[in-house]
């Protein structure tokens, strides 16, 4: 089983991103998640 935690909380983004909790996400998932790395060693 494969698990990906994000860090939600508001430390973690307001910021960058004040009450765009929504659009963190996206962004994390997007552009600051190494996919690559993560199939390389869950494949």
């Amino acid at each position: 089983t494969r698990l990906l935690c994000v860090d939600v909380w508001e430390h973690a983004y307001y910021i960058d991103y004040r009450n765009m909790r929504p659009k963190f996400v996206e962004t994390f998932l997007n552009n600051l998640a190494n996919w690559d790395f993560a199939a390389k060693n869950f494949a």
